[in-house]
């Protein structure tokens, strides 16, 4: 992947990204319903501790929807995994929604939440 010097994605927004980000149409974006966040900090400690993470690109949590958003590239990481490192956190992951960078495919599997707690209970 190249990556160019843009500090923001296209279209502006202020959220926690890695420098050099740049749009590929492999990314995922996910957005992770998660219990546990209160305030800012806890919005901080996710974003840093996710963009620390092998293929993740941009994260922005907000505490207020607990809803945290992930842009990864899928051919180095997963959902799985993103949401292990939240609940390793101490957070709980309640809800996965999915979509190509483009909003081609979408998909919200409520059965994927068990399918973490599981998974996650095994490690």
């Amino acid at each position: 992947m190249s990556y160019n010097n843009q500090k923001h994605p296209p279209g502006g927004g202020v959220s926690a990204e890695r420098i050099g980000w740049m749009e590929n149409k492999r990314d995922v974006i996910v957005s992770f319903g998660v219990n546990g966040m209160t305030c800012s900090g806890c919005e901080f400690k996710i974003e840093n501790q996710l963009l620390n993470a092998i293929g993740v690109l941009k994260v922005k949590a907000n505490y207020v929807n607990h809803q945290v958003d992930v842009t990864f590239d899928p051919s180095i990481t997963n959902r799985f995994s993103i949401a292990h490192t939240m609940e390793e956190l101490g957070y709980q992951v309640i809800e996965i929604e999915a979509a190509s960078q483009h909003g081609r495919s979408k998909s919200k599997n409520k059965s994927t939440t068990m399918i973490l707690g599981i998974l996650s209970s095994l490690w």
